[in-house]
């Protein structure tokens, strides 16, 4: 597959990780690309303090150039101070996983991994609690 033949419209599975105290968080997404710049939204369980347990959704708007992706996360319901997080990272060469980091700047920060749904097909649970196992 050639640069120019990579997209990130779709579905994805993901994981953040964070340097600190908190667990793992596993989110989706759902995302539309339209000539490098996309779009999105994804949803995850919340972790942290008074969100414990709680559906998070939030707005995902960035660029793809080649395989380099770079976006703003943005929290729907949250304070500005909290709302954003900047993420960067890699596409693969086979357009199906992007790894690389996370960013709220001053505050937090860690790495992630997010990986589309149709890689998915046909593993058992097994081999997917493997691939979550192995990004920690």
């Amino acid at each position: 597959m050639t640069e120019d033949d990579l997209n990130l419209s779709g579905k994805w599975k993901g994981i953040f990780n964070y340097l600190r105290a908190y667990p793992p968080t596993h989110f989706d997404a759902e995302i539309r690309e339209h000539n490098g710049s996309f779009d999105g939204e994804t949803f995850e369980r919340g972790t942290a303090l008074r969100d414990t347990g709680k559906v998070l959704n939030a707005f995902v708007s960035g660029v793809r150039d080649g395989r380099s992706v770079s976006f703003l996360k943005s929290y729907d319901g949250f304070s500005k101070r909290r709302s954003f997080v900047q993420y960067d990272g890699q596409l693969s060469s086979d357009g199906n996983e992007i790894t690389g980091t996370w960013d709220i700047p001053g505050n937090w920060s860690g790495t992630f991994i997010m990986v589309r749904y149709r890689a998915f097909e046909g593993e058992t649970d097994a081999e997917t609690r493997e691939l979550e196992v192995s990004v920690r």
